[in-house]
């Protein structure tokens, strides 16, 4: 019984933790640091301000794009589950690599 536990605290710390630093660090990126051209605001500010102001009819669509992520992921949720659940530090070098393009866009 003891093995199992152990296995799960390690296995929680080996794909949690890295789950948690990119979302903590996506939401910095575009909910929290201001972004050049939106006027000062965050991009989920921003995109959130443009689709419920003036040009709201224009972009009705995109609010079916998380219910159908959502969908998807319940859909697929048993093919999600039976994946192998590994760590890729090829990952953190795509992450890294778009955080890099992402701060040389705001200059």
């Amino acid at each position: 019984m003891s093995n199992y536990n152990s296995y799960n605290k390690s296995t929680l710390k080996k794909t949690y933790i890295p789950a948690i630093l990119t979302s903590t660090i996506l939401l910095v990126l575009y909910a929290i640091i201001p972004s050049p051209g939106t006027d000062g605001t965050s991009i989920v500010t921003w995109v959130s301000t443009y689709w419920f102001g003036e040009s709201q009819a224009s972009q009705q669509q995109a609010w079916i794009v998380l219910p159908l992520i959502i969908w998807l992921i319940y859909h697929n949720k048993d093919k999600l589950s039976s994946c192998p659940k590994e760590i890729d530090f090829k990952g953190l070098l795509l992450l890294f690599t778009g955080i890099l393009i992402y701060f040389v866009g705001l200059r």
